[in-house]
């Protein structure tokens, strides 16, 4: 699969580790991470769309993976640490005015 894309406005967990190599495009409602790999490889990125969140949780460490983000999640964030102690090492990008909860 070359890319993945999240449409729908409610709410997906990835609670467990994925090989997918293409990028991950989350475009409305939330995409949580929910395990280091939850993402799948580090060979493709991670967009979140304006409108969009991505939430982190469970001791996540995504570790090289290039993340860019739009908007403000619907006012907590784009990008939004749920629970526990998180971590994001690769690049990130503010692509618009974006939103970081921590």
């Amino acid at each position: 699969m070359a890319a993945s894309r999240r449409r729908n406005t409610g709410r997906l967990v990835l609670s467990g580790n994925n090989t997918f190599d293409g990028d991950v495009v989350v475009s409305n409602g939330v995409l949580a991470a929910a395990a280091s790999l939850a993402l799948g490889s580090t060979a493709g990125g991670t967009t979140v769309a304006n409108g969009a969140r991505l939430e982190l949780r469970n001791n996540v460490l995504v570790a090289s993976e290039a993340l860019m983000l739009n908007g403000s999640g619907g006012g907590l964030g784009a990008l939004n640490n749920v629970s526990d102690t998180n971590s994001w090492t690769g690049s990130i990008t503010l692509a618009s005015s974006a939103m970081i909860e921590l």
